[in-house]
């Protein structure tokens, strides 16, 4: 993760994970060639935790340097700034059109292949698998480094 580009992205994703939030959120669409998207607690694309964070890109006045390539994790949001709460994104090819408009925070070290595989999950018309598919739990080795709770800005 890049604490030093979006340090309350960071913060949010870390107290989400240390508080057992995504343990069987769901993974709820699927654009292959783009990106799978998580951290859904309704599987419809609309649940959060109950508030809002601010959007740490440079669209939205924070200076974000993360480019938006191959295993860059970022946080969904609506279509304004703002918006996110506790969903997520991982692209599975460069997005660099992308770059500025979304909190980048973190990368994927390891395991790459298994976000690649469900690309080929079977999807429906609006990009969402055929079949439930949930995150069993999501663990953040902090080596011990205290992550303050996330300021939030609305709910």
């Amino acid at each position: 993760m890049y604490p030093d580009e979006a340090p309350n992205t960071v913060n949010n994703f870390i107290h989400l994970a240390e508080q057992n939030f995504y343990n069987y959120t769901y993974i709820n669409k699927i654009v292959p060639g783009y990106f799978i998207q998580g951290g859904d607690p309704i599987g419809n694309g609309y649940g959060f935790p109950g508030y809002f964070i601010k959007s740490e890109c440079k669209y939205n006045g924070v200076s974000n340097n993360i480019n938006l390539t191959k295993g860059v994790i970022a946080m969904a949001r609506s279509s304004t700034f703002n918006t996110e709460g506790s969903q997520f994104f991982i692209l599975t090819e460069d997005a660099r059109q992308l770059n500025g408009q979304y909190s980048a925070f973190g990368k994927v070290i390891s395991g790459i292949e298994v976000i690649d595989a469900m690309e080929t999950i079977e999807l429906d018309n609006t990009y969402g698998p055929k079949q439930p598919i949930k995150i069993k739990e999501i663990i953040v080795d902090t080596k011990g480094y205290p992550y303050p709770e996330p300021i939030v800005i609305g709910t």
